[in-house]
């Protein structure tokens, strides 16, 4: 899914009590009782009927965008000093998720002569101001 240019998250009452676990970054929730900053290892309920509304991606998640598509890959490792550099090739695919949160990749290349299959998301903390990255790498033989 992508959002609309000036699209903001609309608020919602939930028909059931929601509960939201922060797992990294802060959450911006605004509600009919307040505002709040829900940070990783925090959580938020909503109660059914209860109007809330969410954070909306920023310029910062638009920026994301460039990335998005096949790429054809070329890596230089080199595994010591002056060693002669391991050098793959792969294919990454590139999309936006999550209502454009985030950038989700999944390569598929060489590393050491073996088959390589990766797959990571990019995102962006609107109140920290910087991005997050996670990955998790698998060596196939």
């Amino acid at each position: 899914m992508k959002s609309p240019p000036g699209w903001v998250e609309p608020g919602q009452r939930p028909e059931f009590d929601e509960y939201t676990i922060v797992l990294a970054g802060t959450l911006h929730v605004k509600a009919e009782a307040g505002e709040w900053d829900v940070r990783a290892g925090q959580a938020i309920v909503t109660r059914a009927g209860e109007w809330v509304q969410y954070s909306t991606p920023g310029a910062e998640h638009k920026a994301l965008e460039q990335f998005v598509g096949t790429w054809d890959t070329s890596v230089k490792m080199w595994m010591a000093p002056g060693a002669q550099p391991q050098e793959s090739t792969g294919t990454a695919e590139n999309k936006m998720t999550l209502g454009g949160r985030f950038l989700e990749q999944h390569y598929e290349g060489t590393m050491m002569g073996q088959p390589f299959t990766g797959m990571g998301y990019t995102g962006y903390d609107l109140y920290k101001k910087d991005r997050g990255v996670s990955g998790r790498p698998r060596l196939r033989r």
